[in-house]
């Protein structure tokens, strides 16, 4: 695998959160494959790109997110 890899993830469901929330702050989940892929780990930070920022959020592994 070349280091430049770095196929393309796709939102599926994007989930608001309100200030008096227990779990606030951005959040990605992926499945196990995608994680192993980009060598990620369960709860580890990642960088989060959009059309206007970037920021970190913490990463949750969960199956039942759908392919793609």
């Amino acid at each position: 695998m070349s280091a430049g890899f770095n196929p393309p993830l796709q939102v599926t469901r994007f989930v608001a959160t309100r200030s008096g929330d227990a779990s606030r702050g951005p959040a990605i989940r992926m499945r196990v494959a995608e994680a192993r892929l980009r060598m990620l780990q369960d709860g580890e930070l990642v960088w989060v790109y959009g059309p206007r920022r970037q920021e970190l959020a913490t990463l949750t592994i969960d199956d039942a997110v759908p392919r793609g």
